[in-house]
């Protein structure tokens, strides 16, 4: 059975003298394999963290040059300590979030000082097909320098060198009396310097290799307590205990072997009774006490942040922190020793101790990494997400007791002994710190995912579903995704993209009859057909190009004919009417025509973590979205300070049978179906009904979450106490309520949530918002129209709108007619308004911006600030002239029309936009597409004149050839 030896880095340096022998046609690739180690091991503590300050982004590439001219320059053994020159680790003190960056760094730079030792270390590594080195860097007070293991297999110094063609029997039994000689002072070696001893459990497994030492840790509890202090041996074999027993007494007090080789090789008698001096031969003290109750948590004493306690108190804490970092260079290919592979694991998290004394260890799935560097593979790196539960079946707490300490005797300590699921113990861990020194326990990088769902009865027996979908991240890496759909973020994220909003809308919503589209979540408000807009972080020459990639891209995604735009449908609008971000570009673009079908709801479905199924994603049926009067579908993305934020949309507005003055919905009526699933991803989950408060709901919320809607929509009056006047706007039949359920929790409704209410036909709004805007294309002919904007005001006073519409380029507006007319309603002296001359006199039409269309080049935009004075309609006009169209640029259905994007109404930051009327006024209103009639050829004339020809032809064609061809002879006929 072949034996491993665990070595520090600097104690190799010792033993150079052993391995070295065998090594020395590996030198060049050793320079190589440290240079490779300290590039990975840069590269690993800057994605850990996150912000990368510049002077470790210096040191990184610096790390990427030596490693490239290790590979141009075989025998440069000063490559790594070139990085070391210019290292001051005292220059960044203020660095990094906070103090542990510095001593990662403090850390790395001494890694650097030790390239001597890791010289020699991988020179003996070099030509050992199946050795490790594992470099553990301890955050915190843990050690001042990193610590290295290396991982030799015995076997390897037995094998005969490759150069050896032939050989005889004397020099195979010198070689193998040599081989042994070396390998009892390696183990000498091991046992003399607190190196770890590890037997090959199975072929491809060894202890050493599941923990390196300083590799993982638990609250307080490190893989070796003091590596300067000396320490008892413990837990040899059960029979020898009376022995070292006897002998405790009178045993010299030397220092001796580390506890790990005891613990793990105490039962391999023939590799430690030769290596015992009778002086070295101690007995240990017996354990103290051995801790497996049930229902005990590791004490709180090492928890972080917790105060001192007395050892092992047993308190009613069960969770706890640890962390786990692992740095691994393997060399695999014997045909190949010049190839090396580094990985570098890190991930931490909390465990939690069950009633069975069993323990699971859960990472912080978001922020585990891991990352594999190939020598042989151009310097390139895999880095990914990682993140690995584990399971211990059992743990185990021992004290011991230290050599006496001048004037203080005996001084306990404590190890901590986990079992794998199969029984297997792992390497024992021993109590450091008093509190813990650790990462920041805390997660690093965030990953949530929310989805809710609103119901609300509307005017004419229908009710709006509102779906909204929020997914988030603080992670802008895009090697790796856990919730965040990776079909969408990559082109986002890899054309600069600062926001995308994508909405497909069929049908058109009501403003006058139902408000706004979402009252609680903010203003939805879609444009009809697809509408896409997105914010660029700079402007240049490449934008148009971007751009293309962008729509072709999203096109693919969600099944839409998006790739039909392009610059000559595209517009950058003046004002941020969608989002305000600094230094961006905007761009917007309408596709009015573009249907919604199956084909654009799966695809939205398949972006979330549960699909469609589990979560309230569940109740989404596409033949029931598919089957309301309106429905729409929006994909909005917005890259944050560390990540990005994805919110997905769907909205319906459904129809039920009109038979009486009330309706009774069901989610079963409505969907199909109950909602009986949870999304395990889900951070939150909740669905609200907006109903009157003498609306029959049932069954209540089980949290009682139920409020008064007022608090959102402020302080509304009822139509008892006010009819007319100013305030008639904010009228309502009745108050409404707010009713929150939390579908995470289904247990609480029998396991499926079944929702009834009862809405009333007429609908909680009694008048309609005060502010509507239409927009109507008037006029006949072939050459010219009128664009008619009708405006309507019926607060008490004066509101300025934003108008932005597109012009696409076969019509040119003619701004010259531009007429703007207020019609002021008649003066009552009962209706409380006050008016002022001002108010009502012109001009009406504030600033504006005109982007004119280029003829089959680009599409412009017209974009007004208007005033609206209290209580009036305004009126604003311009004619647009209609180009002739080539007869191959027409659409399929000339005869049908051109549609014209709908215009959009902005109400801008006024009294108006922050009041009460929110409740039903849509801050943001699109207008239907409109229809204009362009000049269209005959298409039908060339078939008719083909028709006809043929038709004549055919006619006289037989009779015209019979003519033609036919020959006449003298027939005689014989009587």
């Amino acid at each position: 059975m072949a034996e491993r030896c665990v070595l520090e880095v600097r104690d190799v340096f010792d033993a150079q003298e052993h391995l070295e022998r065998e090594g020395e046609q590996a030198a060049g690739n050793t320079v190589k394999l440290a240079a490779l180690l300290v590039h990975a091991a840069v590269r690993h503590v800057l994605w850990v963290w996150g912000q990368v300050p510049e002077p470790m982004v210096s040191l990184a590439r610096k790390a990427d040059a030596a490693l490239e001219a290790a590979g141009r320059s075989v025998g440069a053994p000063r490559v790594v300590c070139s990085i070391d020159d210019d290292v001051e680790p005292q220059r960044y003190v203020g660095l990094g979030r906070n103090a542990h960056l510095r001593r990662v760094l403090d850390a790395l730079c001494a890694s650097v000082r030790l390239e001597q030792r890791l010289h020699a270390a991988f020179r003996a590594v070099a030509h050992m097909p199946h050795a490790h080195l594992h470099l553990a860097m301890v955050h915190g007070n843990a050690l001042a320098y990193p610590r290295a293991v290396l991982v030799i297999s015995m076997a390897d110094l037995c094998t005969v060198p490759a150069s050896a063609t032939h050989d005889t029997p004397e020099r195979t039994a010198r070689r193998q009396k040599t081989s042994t000689a070396l390998e009892r002072k390696l183990v000498r070696f091991c046992m003399e310097h607190d190196a770890v001893l590890s037997k090959r459990l199975a072929p491809g497994k060894t202890r050493a290799m599941l923990y390196a030492p300083a590799a993982m840790r638990i609250d307080g509890w490190v893989p070796r307590p003091d590596w300067n202090a000396p320490l008892a041996q413990f837990t040899y074999e059960d029979a020898e205990h009376a022995e070292h027993a006897e002998h405790a007494e009178h045993a010299p007090r030397s220092p001796s072997p580390s506890p790990q080789t005891d613990m793990l090789e105490a039962r391999t008698s023939r590799m430690r009774m030769p290596l015992h001096t009778a002086a070295q031969r101690r007995a240990p003290r017996a354990p103290s006490a051995v801790h497996r109750a049930k229902h005990t948590a590791l004490p709180q004493l090492w928890l972080l942040g917790a105060t001192r306690q007395a050892p092992f108190q047993a308190t009613s804490q069960n969770k706890g922190y640890w962390e786990q970092m692992l740095y691994m260079v393997n060399s695999t290919a014997s045909s190949k020793p010049e190839c090396y592979t580094a990985q570098l694991v890190w991930q931490h998290g909390n465990y939690t101790i069950f009633p069975d004394n069993s323990m699971r260890l859960e990472p912080y799935l978001p922020d585990g990494r891991q990352q594999i560097a190939d020598a042989c593979s151009d310097g390139r790196d895999v880095l990914q997400w990682y993140g690995q539960t584990e399971v211990m079946a059992r743990y185990e707490i021992t004290t011991y007791m230290h050599y006496d300490k001048p004037g203080q005797g005996p001084q306990p300590f404590y190890l901590l002994q986990m079992f794998e699921f199969d029984g297997s113990p792992k390497l024992p861990m021993y109590l450091r710190y008093r509190p813990p020194q650790m990462l920041p326990t805390q997660q690093l990088h965030y990953d949530s995912f929310r989805e809710h769902l609103t119901l609300r009865p509307l005017a004419g027996a229908r009710v709006h579903a509102a779906f909204s979908f929020e997914l988030a991240s603080d992670d802008a890496s895009l090697h790796h995704f856990r919730i965040l759909p990776r079909a969408l973020l990559q082109p986002v994220a890899s054309l600069d993209v600062d926001a995308l909003q994508l909405t497909l809308t069929a049908g058109r919503w009501q403003y006058a009859r139902w408000g706004t589209p979402a009252p609680l979540d903010g203003d939805e408000a879609t444009a009809s057909g697809a509408e896409i807009w997105a914010s660029f972080a700079a402007q240049h020459a490449s934008l148009g190009k971007r751009w293309r990639v962008l729509t072709s891209a999203l096109a693919s995604v969600f099944c839409t004919s998006l790739d039909a735009i392009d610059e000559a449908t595209s517009v950058s609008p003046s004002r941020d009417y969608f989002m305000q971000r600094a230094n961006t570009t905007q761009l917007h673009a309408y596709l009015p025509a573009e249907s919604v079908c199956t084909e654009n709801i799966t695809p939205i479905l398949k972006l979330l973590p549960c699909k469609n199924g589990a979560g309230l994603a569940s109740l989404i049926q596409s033949h029931t979205i598919l089957s309301a009067e309106f429905h729409s579908m929006s994909v909005k993305v917005v890259k944050t300070a560390h990540g990005h934020l994805v919110k997905l949309g769907i909205q319906a507005v459904m129809r039920a049978p009109l038979m009486s003055q009330t309706t009774n919905w069901t989610l079963e009526q409505v969907f199909g179906r109950s909602l009986d699933s949870v999304c395990p991803v889900a951070d939150s989950s909740t669905l609200s009904i907006l109903a009157p408060s003498d609306t029959d709901v049932a069954p209540l919320p089980a949290d009682h979450a139920v409020e008064d809607a007022g608090r959102y929509f402020g302080t509304l009056r009822s139509a008892d106490e006010i009819d007319l006047g100013i305030d008639a706007p904010f009228s309502y039949v009745r108050p409404e309520r707010l009713y929150r359920y939390n579908t995470l929790d289904l247990a609480a409704y029998g396991g499926a949530l079944h929702v009834a209410f009862v809405a009333d036909v007429q609908g909680p709004l009694l008048h309609p918002p005060p502010f509507r805007a239409s927009r109507q294309v008037r006029g006949y002919g072939q050459e010219r129209n009128t664009v008619c904007l009708t405006l309507r005001n019926d607060l008490a006073v004066p509101v300025h709108v934003a108008y932005y519409d597109h012009l696409p380029w076969f019509i040119l507006p003619l701004m010259h007619t531009l007429q703007a007319h207020a019609a002021v309603d008649a003066y009552d002296e009962h209706d409380g308004f006050v008016r002022f001359r001002d108010e009502v006199e012109t001009p009406f039409v504030g600033d504006a911006a005109y982007t004119p269309p280029v003829l089959r080049n680009s599409t412009g935009s017209v974009e007004l600030t208007l005033r609206v004075p209290a209580a009036s309609t305004l009126t604003v006009t311009y004619t647009i002239l209609k180009r002739v169209l080539h007869y191959a640029e027409h659409v399929p259905d000339p005869h049908r029309g051109v549609d014209l994007p709908p215009a959009m109404f902005v109400l801008l930051h006024t009294p108006t936009h922050a009041s009460a009327m929110a409740r039903v006024q849509a801050a943001r209103i699109y207008t239907a597409p409109s229809l204009l009639d362009i000049a269209v050829p005959d298409f039908s004339m060339p078939y008719n004149i083909i028709l006809f020809y043929s038709t004549f032809v055919a006619l006289f064609f037989g009779s015209l050839l019979n003519i033609m061809i036919r020959r006449f002879y003298d027939v005689v006929v014989e009587a």
